[in-house]
């Protein structure tokens, strides 16, 4: 139960306006939302994955209230770029100096030895300095009992 029907004629009207303009509030926002998906997924869809258009992108993101409609759209293109012949000719010669790194150091066989020997001293030297810290503390220690 509740004092509903005790208030005064114009106050429950007032009271149904602002419920149903809240409920109107709350249908366009749904309506927007479920559009901007369609709108987005026949995009996508006629596109085969490679542009991506977004209305309102920030509507349901967590910013400000005016914030969140801005920008109105954001469209990205999301296919493989073209390259230019400049590009082509850079990736080529990266992939030439790169095998050729590749078939020096096969050549010696030691590059990856080596880098392993090195990782390997580097431990035992901080196991070695941890085992004299530790001594040094303990030594420390039975002085200050003395």
């Amino acid at each position: 139960m509740s004092l509903f029907p005790v208030w005064p004629a114009q106050g429950r009207v007032i009271i149904w306006y602002l419920s149903m303009v809240g409920l109107g509030l709350l249908g366009l926002f749904f309506s927007v939302v479920i559009l901007r998906h369609i709108i987005f997924g026949s995009v996508w869809l006629f596109t085969h994955g490679t542009h991506h258009f977004w209305l309102l992108p920030n509507l349901t993101e967590d910013v400000g209230f005016f914030d969140s409609f801005k920008p109105l759209y954001s469209f990205e293109y999301c296919g493989e770029e073209e390259q230019t012949d400049e590009e082509e000719e850079e990736e080529q010669e990266k992939e030439q100096d790169e095998e050729q790194e590749g078939e020096a150091e096969g050549e010696t066989g030691e590059g990856e030895e080596q880098e392993k020997d090195t990782e390997d001293g580097d431990n035992s030297e901080n196991h070695q300095s941890e085992e004299i810290t530790e001594e040094e503390s303990r030594t420390e220690d039975d002085a200050t009992d003395e």
